[in-house]
C-alpha cells in the first residue's frame, strides 16, 4: 500500500486565498476494465459504437483484463474517498501491475470542484517551460507481475540505466524550442549511435514519453536485454507547429535532425534513423513516409493515419520498415483499413498490431517496446546475463509501488516519498497474477489549503 498524503489548507485561486471548505475528494486516472472477450469489443473497427461495452470497476477486476485511460463504454464515477478522524481522505485501490495515472477531484461547500495532481507526487517537469506528463504516476508491481505489455517499463536496480535530459534547439522559425534526450547507459562519444525520433499526439509535448511513456526504462531493459542496439531517443513539441506537416518535417529535417548529429555521436544513415509517433503523430509518421520515406529507416505509424496522405506517392522498391499499430478499442485505428489497402495494392510490405487497450499510454508504451524490439536494429553480440528488472522483494526502504523514476543515473533524482508510511498489500487473483493495493490519501484541514488551483 502507499498512501499519498497532502496538506489541503489553502486553496489559491486568482493570486489570493480561498476560504471555501473541502467537502469531499474523489481519485480518478486510469483505473477502469474491460473483457477483452466481449462481442463489442472483438469486433470494434474504430467506425462501430462501442459505448455498450461493460466497464469494470477495479474492485470488479479480473485477470485478463485491460485498463484504458479513459471510458470507452459505460462510465464510471471517480473513486470517492473516505474522510478519517485524522482529517484525511484514503482509499484502497487493488490493481494489477502498470504505470498509472491519477488525479484528486475536490468538492467545495458551494458545490464547486477542483482538479489536481498530488502535490506529495508531482510529474517531473522539463524546468524550462514546465510541460510535464498532465497527472501524477505511479508505477504498480514489477517485471514478472504486470499487465501483459509493460514488463520493460520498469526502472532497473543495476547500474545498467541511460538518462535523459531537456535541452532547447533552434527552431525553424528561429524560436528556442524544447527537445527530450534520451543517452544510453555508459553514453561514449567515440561510438555512434542509432537514433529514435518520437513524437506525442495532439496537445501533447516532449515531456510525454519520457515521463508517461516510460521511454527511459523501456530503452534502458530492451538494450541490458540486447533487444535493441544502442540508440539515442529524441522527443519533440510538435504541438506548438499546430500540427502543420509541411512546417513539421522542414523543422524535423532542417533542425532538429542536424542539432542532434552535430551535438551527439549519431550516425547520418538513413537506414540508422527510425521515427514513430502516436494519434496525430501517427499522421505526422505518415506524412514523413509520404514525402521522406528514403530519410528512415524504420517508421512506427500507431492510434491515428489517413491513407490519402500517400495517393501521390510513388515506391521504388527501398522501403523503410513498417509497423502500423493500434489499440483493440482504439478510436484511432479507423484509418488503419484504408491505408493498408493502399499499401497492399502498391505491394508495399508493412505489419499491423493491435494492443489490448485503447487511445492511451499503456497501449503506447506496449507499442515503443514492440517496435524498438521486434523492428529495430539487432544489438550486436549476444545477450549476457543481467539482473531481471525490478524482480527484487520489496521492502520499506524499496518499496515494489514507486512513483514517477526518471531513469536518470547523470543527474540522479531520488524518488519522491508519498505519506508517512509505505507498505504493499498482495491480493490473490488467478493462478498466476497479484493485484496489489494502493492506498491514496490525503489531508484537508478546514479553510486552509496549500493547493494551487
Amino acid at each position: 500500500m502507499i498512501k499519498y498524503l497532502c496538506p489541503r489548507s489553502e486553496a489559491r485561486g486568482n493570486g489570493g486565498k480561498d476560504e471555501r471548505n473541502a467537502i469531499s475528494v474523489s481519485v480518478t486516472g486510469n483505473f477502469q476494465f474491460y473483457d477483452p472477450n466481449e462481442e463489442v469489443i472483438q469486433n470494434y473497427t474504430g467506425k462501430n459504437d462501442v459505448t455498450s461495452a461493460t466497464t469494470y470497476s477495479v474492485y470488479d477486476y479480473q485477470e485478463g483484463m485491460f485498463n484504458t485511460g479513459y471510458p470507452v463504454g459505460t462510465s464510471i464515477s471517480p473513486y470517492e474517498m473516505t474522510q478519517t478522524e485524522d482529517e484525511r481522505f484514503e482509499i484502497t485501490l487493488p490493481v494489477p501491475g502498470n504505470l498509472y495515472y491519477y488525479d484528486y477531484v475536490v468538492t467545495y461547500d458551494d458545490g464547486s470542484t477542483v482538479t489536481i495532481k498530488d502535490p506529495a507526487n508531482m510529474p517531473i517537469a522539463n524546468e524550462t517551460n514546465g510541460h510535464d506528463a498532465g497527472h501524477s504516476l505511479v508505477y504498480v508491481g514489477n517485471a514478472e507481475n504486470t499487465t501483459a505489455g509493460q514488463e520493460y517499463i520498469y526502472a532497473r536496480k543495476d547500474t545498467a540505466k541511460g538518462s535523459y535530459r531537456f535541452v532547447t534547439y533552434k527552431a525553424v522559425d528561429g524560436t528556442d524550442q524544447p527537445l527530450g534526450i534520451y543517452l544510453p547507459a555508459n553514453y561514449d562519444e567515440s561510438k555512434t549511435y542509432k537514433t529514435i525520433y518520437v513524437s506525442h499526439g495532439g496537445g501533447g509535448q516532449e515531456n510525454e514519453w519520457m515521463t508517461i511513456g516510460a521511454v527511459p526504462n523501456i530503452m534502458d531493459n530492451l538494450i541490458a536485454d540486447k533487444e535493441v542496439a544502442e540508440a539515442i531517443v529524441v522527443t519533440m513539441d510538435n504541438t506548438y507547429f499546430s500540427w502543420n506537416y509541411d512546417d513539421i518535417k522542414k523543422n524535423l529535417m532542417d533542425n532538429i535532425i542536424p542539432y542532434i548529429e552535430a551535438n551527439y555521436s549519431v550516425s547520418t544513415e538513413a537506414e540508422d534513423r527510425a521515427f514513430c509517433g502516436l494519434s496525430m503523430g501517427g499522421l505526422t509518421t505518415t506524412s514523413i513516409y509520404a514525402t521522406l520515406s528514403d530519410q528512415f529507416g524504420y517508421l512506427g505509424i500507431w492510434s491515428a493515419t489517413d491513407a490519402s496522405m500517400i495517393e501521390n506517392m510513388t515506391h521504388d522498391g527501398d522501403e523503410p520498415t513498417l509497423f502500423l499499430a493500434a489499440g483493440k478499442v482504439d478510436f484511432g485505428k479507423a484509418g488503419f483499413a484504408g491505408l493498408k489497402e493502399a499499401l497492399d495494392q502498391a505491394g508495399v510490405a508493412y505489419t499491423y498490431e493491435e494492443s489490448l487497450g485503447a487511445h492511451d499510454w499503456g497501449v503506447w508504451r506496449d507499442l515503443f517496446t514492440r517496435f524498438a524490439k521486434n523492428y529495430l536494429w539487432d544489438a550486436e553480440s549476444e545477450p549476457t546475463p543481467t539482473p531481471d528488472p525490478g524482480t527484487e522483494t520489496p521492502d520499506p526502504s524499496d518499496p515494489d509501488v514507486t512513483v514517477d523514476d526518471p531513469s536518470d543515473s547523470t543527474t540522479a533524482t531520488d524518488t519522491v516519498q508519498t505519506g508517512d508510511n509505505t507498505s504493499i498489500t498482495i491480493y490473490v487473483a488467478g493462478a498466476s497474477m497479484a493485484l496489489i493495493a494502493i492506498v491514496v490519501g490525503i489531508v484537508i484541514k478546514k479553510k486552509k489549503s496549500a493547493i494551487l488551483k
